[in-house]
């Protein structure tokens, strides 16, 4: 198995317990979006600061997050939430999924006026580490109407 490819299962692994996909009373219909819940998606604090999205999160969540195939930030209109989509898979069985993190519509609204968001490790008090190469990344934010990765089936190539 590629390491790429144990970075997403790590990541997944790692949040399966707030993931409520895999609670026996889930009722969803969705293959490749994985829901976080409430809690799990606090852990993902959003910020616009500077006229900058700032998305920070636990160093220990941050260290998985750095090393997954991400290609964007899908807003979906009027849905609560930001779609972090990325790739999973290998050589034919590449396709996109999305980790959901529950945010406030109107939260939503606001991050949906940029074209990017920064990804920044934060300690366990939630302070940011300083703003160097290895604490931080960008994804490009991307409004949409539906979730289309739940049937497309390759994306030809993921931005990180």
């Amino acid at each position: 198995m590629s390491e790429t490819l144990l970075d997403e299962r790590a990541l997944l692994s790692e949040l399966s317990y707030e993931i409520s996909n895999f609670a026996d009373d889930f009722k969803g219909k969705v293959r490749h979006t994985y829901i976080l819940n409430p809690f799990a998606s606090s852990l993902f604090c959003v910020n616009i600061v500077n006229e900058r999205v700032m998305i920070g999160v636990p160093a220990r969540i941050f260290e998985l997050l750095i090393r997954v195939r991400w290609y964007v930030i899908n807003v979906i209109k009027g849905k609560p939430g930001l779609f972090l989509v990325f790739e999973i898979g290998k050589d034919s069985h590449r396709h996109p999924a999305a980790i959901r993190v529950f945010l406030r519509t109107k939260q939503v609204d606001a991050v949906s006026m940029f074209k990017e968001a920064t990804f920044i490790k934060c300690d366990e008090k939630g302070l940011p580490f300083e703003e160097t190469r290895e604490n931080y990344f960008i994804l490009p934010i991307k409004t949409e109407t539906s979730l289309q990765w739940e049937s497309m089936k390759i994306i030809t190539k993921s931005i990180r």
